[in-house]
């Protein structure tokens, strides 16, 4: 995704990283009732570098962020010092 994020203003680039998001909020959110009632959170690289266009993807698909951590261990690191 390096060349990706790389080009990400480009609208090509742009659109297919939006309509990717898209279809995993429509294939893996939208199937569970209540998902508009519920935050989505995220834990990696991909949600962290692409949350803007994450972000917009669920706008789109009625669906709201919650956190996105870039990696697991931040929130092991937290949950373990308190």
């Amino acid at each position: 995704t390096p060349f990706l994020i790389e080009n990400i203003a480009e609208p090509q680039i742009h659109r297919l990283v939006l309509n990717s998001f898209r279809a995993f909020f429509t294939r893996n959110i939208a199937a569970y009732p209540g998902y508009r009632e519920l935050d989505v959170n995220f834990i990696g690289s991909i949600a962290w570098y692409y949350r803007d266009v994450l972000a917009e993807a669920a706008a789109q698909c009625d669906c709201h962020i919650g956190k996105i951590i870039k990696s697991p261990m931040e929130g092991l690191i937290k949950f373990h010092t308190n």
